[in-house]
C-alpha cells in the first residue's frame, strides 16, 4: 500500500493528542509533506519507514514573512523518534522549514536501513533540525543489535543543532555521517564515532567531537571551521582544510594531516 498526506498553508494542522505517535511508511510505503507553513504537531513519537519492507518521504518546507511563520514538524514526547526504524526514509528540512524534537533521534535505527536527513535552504531563512535530546546516526538502540547507514547532510543554510551527545555508528554494524556542504552543526555535547563514521565536507561545527575509531575528513580549502575540540588518539583526521575557530582546539596523540 501507499499512502499520502499533504499539509499545505497556515491555517493547515495536523495534530496526534493525548499520547499518540505519529508512523509514515508502516509496512508500506508513506510520504508526508508539510508546506506552506503548515504544521505537524506529535504527542509522543514521530516514525518513519516503521520496517523493512516500507519507504518512506518527509519533507518540510517553506515559509511566509506575513503572517510570519514556518513549516514545521514538531514532535513533543519524550519517547525515541525514529527516522529509519526499519526501512528506507528520506527527510528534508528546506526553505525555512523546522523539524523540532523533544527527545531522543534516531536515524537508521534498524539494520537494514538506509536513511537520512537533508537541511538545506536556497531562500531568505535558515532551515533547521533542532534536538532537544540525543542523535544517533547509524545507531541501535538495543545492546547487541546492528543498526544502518545513516547520514546527516547540512547543505547551505542549513542548521542542526543537538542539545545532548551526538553519536555517529553502532559498535555492534552501522555507520552514520555528517556529510556537510556549507551548513552549521551546533552542539551542547560532545560528538562521537565509531569505526567507519565520519564527518566530511566543508562547513561549521560548533562542538566537540571524540573522533578515534571514526574520521574527519575536511574538502577544499574552505574546509570544517572547529570552534569546538578535537580530541583524537590515532590518524582520524585528514583532508583541506580545518580552521579552529576562537573557541577550537586539538588534544591527543594522534595525527591532523
Amino acid at each position: 500500500s501507499t499512502g499520502v498526506v499533504n499539509v499545505n498553508d497556515d491555517d493547515a494542522d495536523l495534530i496526534t493528542g493525548g499520547t499518540a505517535d505519529l508512523t509514515v511508511g508502516n509496512g508500506g510505503n508513506g510520504t508526508l509533506n508539510i508546506t506552506g507553513t503548515g504544521l505537524v504537531q506529535v504527542a509522543d513519537q514521530f516514525l518513519a519507514g516503521s520496517n523493512a519492507t516500507s519507504v518512506a518521504s518527509v519533507d518540510i518546507s517553506g515559509f511566509s514573512i506575513a503572517p510570519f511563520g514556518n513549516s514545521k514538524l514538531e514532535v513533543l514526547g519524550a519517547s525515541d523518534s525514529r527516522i529509519g526504524s526499519g526501512g528506507d526514509v528520506t527527510m528534508s528540512i528546506t526553505n525555512g522549514g523546522i523539524a523540532d524534537f523533544a527527545a531522543r533521534l534516531i536515524i537508521a535505527n534498524g539494520s537494514a536501513s538506509s536513511s537520512s536527513i537533508t537541511v538545506e535552504d536556497v531562500g531568505l531563512l535558515p532551515s533547521a533540525l533542532l534536538v532537544d535530546g540525543e542523535l544517533f546516526v547509524g545507531r541501535n538502540v538495543s545492546a547487541g543489535t546492528a543498526a544502518g547507514v545513516g547520514t546527516l547532510f547540512l547543505n547551505t543554510g542549513g542548521q542542526a543543532t543537538v542539545m545532548g551527545n551526538t553519536r555517529l555508528g553502532d559498535p555492534d554494524g552501522g555507520t552514520g555521517t555528517i556529510s556537510m556542504n556549507g551548513g552549521t552543526f551546533n552542539g551542547d555535547l560532545p560528538i562521537s564515532m565509531e569505526l567507519g563514521s565520519s564527518i566530511v565536507g566543508t562547513g561549521t561545527v560548533n562542538a566537540d567531537v571524540s573522533v578515534v575509531p571514526g574520521s574527519i575528513v575536511a574538502t577544499t580549502a574552505t574546509g570544517i571551521t572547529m570552534n569546538g575540540i578535537i580530541n583524537n588518539t590515532g590518524a582520524g583526521v585528514f583532508g583541506t582544510k580545518i580552521h579552529f575557530g576562537s573557541t577550537g582546539g586539538y588534544t591527543g596523540t594522534g595525527s591532523c594531516n
